[in-house]
């Protein structure tokens, strides 16, 4: 088996959100009250150790009722949310101006401006605000509302990553591995990635397996990459799954097991990894941990096809959806068909 195998996961912009449509909205709100909560809490360790939902409710709802404008914003009423915080922007409140930069962001109560985000976060930045440091190293990075710059985007990442603000500190992480803004540094980037690995962040662990996988800034240790692999994956990170797939399917760091395998490929494909689309598609061909199945063979391969960017995986899955016809009956290509048009159009995906 070939196998592509994914790379660092790419810097989280300034909320983080499923690239399964369906799932976007959920996730933004989590990560906003989430980071809100954060924000009023007295002890930060509680919350980053939090285990229960009831818990994170009752602060929450604790911390919003001792700020109006905070009560107001979560609850919708943004209105209400900016006659409050205009009055402590004036009086240079950095909260309340990484609230209006995300306000301005998000087209919440205002027209949706970038410029304008952009502009109330660097003041809340200024001020040392962590998540507005982090977001404006995020409107630099990506060239939203500001020119794009990615020493900008760096400098920022870095004040943000050291108050241990973790997508921060993994983005860091990425622009070390790459060279994009900074001079490459392999060692810099294990640094950053195991501190936000530390903290529980999914993405973080998985570029760290990465690092251990390739030998980059460490010793290459295929079980250490493996054990970050599993600790993403079982957070939910698709990109970890499908890695933690390719490593059973090669019995790198593992045992091979092609049902493991499988499994895991399989639950980063139901999540959009277009890599782990193609690999469980050629699973079904050759029956690897599966029955043999060509009509599931042929969906995932047309589900990778149109969820891929125009890279190898692409490539690949539409040789591969040719080399499959080749061997099907006419009801099996149209039932393939209608099977992965189901999936995408269930999971907001394809051309």
């Amino acid at each position: 088996m070939e196998v592509y195998f994914k790379s660092i996961n790419r810097p989280n912009r300034m909320q983080d959100g499923s690239r399964i449509n369906r799932h976007r909205n959920r996730r933004r709100t989590t990560v906003k009250k989430f980071y809100f909560l954060r924000r009023c809490a007295s002890n930060d360790a509680i919350i980053r150790n939090f285990n229960s939902v009831a818990l994170f409710l009752v602060l929450l709802s604790a911390c919003a009722k001792s700020d109006s404008a905070m009560t107001a914003y979560l609850s919708g009423d943004f209105a209400t949310a900016l006659r409050e915080l205009k009055p402590r922007d004036d009086q240079g409140g950095a909260q309340a101006q990484y609230i209006l930069g995300v306000m301005y962001t998000e087209g919440e109560g205002v027209p949706r401006d970038y410029s304008l985000a952009a502009s109330w976060f660097k003041m809340a930045a200024e001020r040392g605000d962590a998540e507005a440091q982090f977001n404006l190293g995020t409107a630099y990075d990506s060239g939203r509302g500001v020119p794009k710059d990615a020493a900008r985007a760096a400098h920022w990442y870095r004040k943000a990553a050291a108050q241990s603000q973790v997508r921060a500190q993994h983005n860091l992480g990425y622009m070390y591995t790459y060279g994009i803004g900074v001079a490459a540094d392999h060692a810099q980037a294990v640094r950053w990635y195991r501190q936000a690995a530390d903290q529980g962040y999914a993405g973080a662990e998985a570029s760290l397996g990465v690092m251990y996988q390739k030998g980059w800034g460490v010793a290459q240790d295929h079980g250490e990459a493996v054990r970050w692999y599993r600790k993403a994956a079982e957070q939910g990170n698709a990109s970890a799954q499908s890695n933690l797939g390719f490593m059973y399917h090669e019995g790198q760091g593992v045992e091979r097991d092609f049902e493991d395998s499988a499994q895991w490929f399989n639950r980063a494909a139901e999540q959009g990894d277009a890599t782990a689309q193609f690999y469980l598609g050629l699973m079904y061909v050759k029956g690897e941990g599966v029955d043999k199945d060509p009509v599931e063979a042929h969906k995932w391969a047309i589900i990778a096809s149109a969820m891929s960017p125009p890279d190898r995986i692409r490539g690949n899955a539409e040789k591969a959806r040719k080399l499959f016809k080749q061997t099907m009956t006419i009801g099996e290509i149209a039932n393939a068909r209608r099977a992965a048009k189901a999936w995408m159009a269930k999971h907001g995906g394809g051309k």
